[in-house]
């Protein structure tokens, strides 16, 4: 999957997780987010979308990693796109929560919607690496850069911008 279809699925991805945020408040508390937490899911946008990128830093094609390649034993969509990495980047990104949750989300969703993306190519991903090597690929479209995914990316920037409608009319 190309970089600006894993940033838009990120993008998506923290929409629909902000929204379910918003409504939780106004469900339990009758209450808005206030400035302070508006700035951080923000920030958490910010993040989820440098973030969603990182896991092709095993790629030497990747935007990523044709600047920080990091050469590994193993093949692409390895290491990084496993669930160990998840739990792995979770943990390291646990101190964020010392200034807000919103930004340790903004990691976890980053990464998470990238392995999910990932999941629907034709390659697939190894999301039990180190102990299986087994593909998960439950629907895959053609490749990375296909006709179909330049579908998908014009489709999710059209969900961005009514999620993003949507969202200011539930903030104000």
């Amino acid at each position: 999957m190309m970089a600006r279809t894993h940033i838009k699925l990120a993008t998506i991805s923290w929409f629909i997780i902000l929204g379910l945020v918003i409504s939780f408040y106004r469900f339990t508390s009758n209450m808005s987010l206030n400035i302070r937490e508006l700035f951080w899911s923000l920030a958490a946008l910010f993040i989820a979308r440098q973030f969603s990128i990182l896991a092709d830093i095993d790629s030497p094609y990747s935007r990523i990693g044709r600047k920080y390649y990091i050469k590994s034993l193993s093949p692409h969509r390895g290491p990084t796109h496993s669930a160990l990495s998840i739990i792995i980047l979770a943990l390291i990104s646990l101190p964020l929560c010392y200034f807000s949750t919103w930004l340790w989300g903004g990691v976890v969703i980053g990464h998470v919607s990238h392995i999910i993306g990932d999941l629907f190519t034709n390659k697939g991903v190894v999301l039990g690496y180190p102990w299986s090597k087994a593909r998960v690929c439950p629907y895959s479209w053609s490749g990375t850069g296909s006709e179909y995914e330049g579908q998908v990316s014009n489709a999710l920037s059209i969900a961005i911008i009514a999620l993003t409608a949507v969202s200011l009319y539930l903030i104000i």
